[in-house]
Formats: structure tokens, sequence, C-alpha cells
């Protein structure tokens, strides 16, 4: 059955991901990666523009779809050995901004869990997100 998720990631490390087809969250845990399943989708929520500012950034910025099942881990950094997933991202045609989704009220039931890193969604949020991030107005979403 494929689910729905938000990645809350830094811009920075979204951009790196996005070039490398691949997935990671909560910096880089396996057992939150291994919570996605191949044909699951994923949008990244970005709080803010990299690890160390504290300077808001707040849209909604990449989505994709897993594609493996199996985790694997690199070296990101010396001792620093995330895990990650397989997935193929979308070309977006803009930035959502989380302000234009605040009154949304499937959005309103879930927005604490942004501070969990990884959080399942209903398919229509996703889907109102998503739409956003591509043209105004028209349903791009394909299942």
């Amino acid at each position: 059955m494929t689910k729905y998720w938000i990645g809350v990631v830094p811009k920075e490390y979204v951009n790196i991901a996005v070039e490398g087809n691949f997935c990671q969250v909560c910096n880089g845990k396996k057992q939150f990666i291994d919570k996605l399943a191949p044909g699951d989708h994923l949008i990244y929520y970005s709080p803010k523009l990299t690890i160390t500012t504290k300077e808001k950034y707040q849209k909604f910025i990449a989505a994709g779809t897993v594609v493996s099942a199996d985790s694997f881990q690199v070296e990101m950094l010396p001792g620093f050995t995330p895990y990650r997933k397989r997935m193929t991202f979308e070309t977006i045609k803009r930035e959502v901004p989380l302000a234009e989704i605040r009154d949304e009220n499937a959005w309103k039931s879930v927005r604490a869990n942004l501070r969990f890193g990884l959080m399942q969604v209903s398919e229509s949020l996703f889907v109102t997100i998503y739409d956003k991030m591509m043209t105004p107005g028209e349903n791009h979403f394909n299942k």
C-alpha cells in the first residue's frame, strides 16, 4: 500500500539528495529511512536553508518516489555514515511557502509532527502540496 510522507530537511541537504537521486531523513537514522517503501511518495519541507543557520526558509521544495527497498550507507563526513534509499524526483515548477497551506484543515492536524523529521500524511494533503509545486490549478499527481 502506497504511503505519503513529508521529510523535514534543510534546503542544502535536499539539494544534495535531489542531485544524487536518494532520500535521507532524520540525520540518516536507519529506523526512519526504513519506514519508506518502494512506491511511497515523499515531499521535502525545508524549515531553513542550512543546518547551521537560524534563518527561516519554510518551503516545500522537492517531491519524488522511493524506488528501492534496501537502505544503504555512505560516508558523508568522517565518522558520519547516514542511511539512504534510492529515489526519483519530479521536476517541480515552484517551491511552495508553508504559508500557502497553513489554513488547510489536513495540515493543521499534522503540523505539530514536523519536529519528528519524517511524518506520514494523507494522500489528499500530499496531493494538495504536490499540485501547488506544479502548475497551480491543475492536477498533476499520478500514483
